[in-house]
């Protein structure tokens, strides 16, 4: 469960994979007015959902996220960098064969520095953290705000257990 709040909280400040040339200072929005991804970002929803996780391959539980009391913000710099102080309160709602259950939790705000890139024309974000790199799709961007949408999937082997979860993860901006 660490490993999946942990990567909650890696996605929660994007993510996607390109072959481009880093281009973070101008995008299109759908109108085709050039919207930059440029300045500080505060962090104002946070959402998982269709969740799954599963055990050698058989589906152990299905879970969602919603966050409250979200606080930081991810501050995306003209030379291709970033840095992000996200925190938030979390509710997991886990279900095993029928039987529900809910946790409340709360995302101490941690700091984390990586590089950008996003393709205007695919539409999508790439961020890389500690040598990891992320593929999200940014569904909206205006001048005060920002969606990113990510197809988020975590795999670990927990005493010869191989464990996957797989969720789609949407964080919401504000300027």
């Amino acid at each position: 469960m660490k490993k999946i709040i942990t990567l909650l909280y890696l996605v929660s400040f994007f993510a996607a994979c390109t072959d481009e040339s880093p281009t973070p200072n101008n995008s299109n929005n759908s109108s085709g007015t050039s919207v930059g991804i440029t300045g500080v970002w505060n962090l104002v929803d946070l959402i998982e959902e269709d969740g799954q996780i599963t055990r050698n391959g058989e589906l152990a539980s299905t879970y969602s996220t919603t966050t409250s009391n979200q606080n930081g913000t991810t501050e995306f710099r003209t030379d291709g960098t970033y840095i992000s102080k996200i925190g938030y309160d979390y509710q997991i709602i886990n279900t095993v064969d029928g039987e529900a259950s809910v946790d409340n939790a709360n995302k101490a705000p941690v700091i984390t520095l990586g590089e950008y890139t996003y393709d205007s024309n695919k539409k999508e974000i790439s961020t890389t953290v500690d040598g990891a790199t992320f593929t999200s799709l940014v569904t909206e961007l205006a001048a005060n705000k920002i969606v990113i949408v990510t197809d988020t999937r975590t795999e670990t082997v927990e005493d010869g257990v191989t464990v996957v979860s797989t969720n789609k993860t949407t964080a919401t901006y504000s300027k």
